[in-house]
């Protein structure tokens, strides 16, 4: 679960990145984090796909095996490079105020593919996790509110959506694992 860090450090970042757009103003500095901002979106979304499985692993679901889990990450890298190679190089970025919002977007704006595709995913096994626990519903309502927001179109709405909704998923992937962890603890105490 070291991937999860990582995953919440990311998002906090891109989220960060973006708030303070209007206090770095426009330039090569705000352009150069933007650029580091784009390349970790691409990077660590697809090990959403790695974490959610381990989470399936720890509420003990079946289908959750050692192949699975070494598989997520051969997945995982799969999707992270096929996004920087379609995705990151070669972006160009250009300055675009949003809602106050001074950022960089890309010249040729993409629909997120791999990141709905992971948010999909996500949301099944947190389905998966709801159904077997029969009350952790927490990581389908942030993979259903990921999925969301990175639904809409960012040229409308701007980016804030999708990355608050990713911030979302990312915090109730930390809640399932903090539930697990709570009830793995509780197991671990009443065996004494």
């Amino acid at each position: 679960m070291i991937v999860l860090p990582i995953v919440l450090v990311s998002t906090i970042y891109d989220n960060l990145i973006l708030w303070s757009g209007r206090f770095i103003g426009q330039g090569e500095l705000l352009e150069t984090l933007s650029q580091i901002r784009y390349l970790l979106h691409y990077l660590v979304v697809p090990l959403f796909i790695v974490v959610a499985i381990e989470l399936a692993y720890r509420s003990e679901a079946k289908w959750a095996n050692q192949f699975l889990r070494v598989s997520s990450w051969l997945l995982a890298f799969g999707l992270a490079g096929f996004d920087v190679v379609r995705n990151f190089i070669g972006l160009e970025l250009k300055p675009e105020i949003f809602a106050n919002v001074l950022r960089y977007v890309s010249i040729e704006p993409k629909i997120p593919i791999i990141t709905i595709i992971v948010n999909i995913f996500v949301l099944l096994v947190g389905i998966g996790i709801w159904v077997r626990t029969k009350n952790w519903r927490w990581l389908f309502i942030g993979a259903l509110i990921g999925l969301i927001g990175n639904a809409l179109p960012s040229a409308q709405v701007g980016t804030l959506p999708g990355s608050a909704s990713e911030c979302v998923l990312a915090l109730s992937l930390l809640l399932t694992q903090y539930n697990f962890e709570e009830d793995f603890e509780e197991d671990l105490g009443g065996r004494h």
